[in-house]
């Protein structure tokens, strides 16, 4: 049996109080299919809530495009949202995106520009060609260390045309606990260590 809409004539649905609550219809005009829901809370579910299921969008050879018109979110209820299959080589692309929770990364990471960050968490083990930004002294020309118990507690670096650079390292348990840089050109940093046993897991600048 065949049932043909034509002139593109709405499927509507009422509730039980005669009340029009849903439509599905053709736009005459781009011949765009459109699913209108006008509950209470106008919802509309994909799917049985009870059981497990896909939801698949367009053709494998042909790309789609899923677009919140005025923004939104996308949710796991509470759940795990998996982007993309490694399993199937999917690849993901972000752009713009703004992190306003922590990140953890499994894996590798390609970054083609900069990164700027508050504070370094971890040990830094194995980093390599890594540039730091900062301010460039003039030339070298002394030094002078100061122990504590044993420990280089201070060192002082001194610069042709005057400048200074301070080191002050503060110890627990024999292990740096915070390492204070300052500079006679107002350029001063603070690292601060948190260690597990003898491994350093984090580091803050201040």
């Amino acid at each position: 049996m065949n049932f043909d809409i034509l002139n593109n004539k709405p499927i509507e649905f009422f509730n039980e109080n005669g009340d029009l609550v849903g439509q599905i219809f053709i736009s005459g005009s781009t011949g765009d299919l459109y699913l209108r829901a006008s509950g209470s809370t106008g919802d509309i579910i994909l799917g049985d809530q009870s059981t497990v299921g896909e939801v698949e969008i367009g053709l494998p050879s042909a790309e789609s495009d899923l677009k919140l018109m005025g923004g939104g979110t996308i949710s796991a209820n509470g759940n795990i949202l998996t982007i993309g299959n490694p399993d199937i080589g999917d690849q993901v692309r972000l752009h713009n995106v703004t992190f306003t929770q922590s990140l953890n990364i499994t894996g590798s990471v390609n970054v083609t520009g900069s990164i700027e960050a508050q504070q370094f968490i971890g040990s830094g083990f194995s980093l390599t060609d890594m540039t730091v930004a900062g301010t460039i002294r003039t030339l070298f020309t002394s030094c002078s260390i100061k122990y504590s118990n044993g420990l280089v507690s201070q060192v002082t670096q001194s610069y042709d045309g005057g400048d200074q650079q301070i080191t002050n390292i503060a110890y627990s348990n024999s292990l740096p606990s915070s390492v204070e840089v300052t500079g006679s050109d107002s350029i001063n940093k603070k690292y601060t260590f948190t260690y597990n046993g003898s491994d350093i897991t984090e580091i803050r600048v201040t």
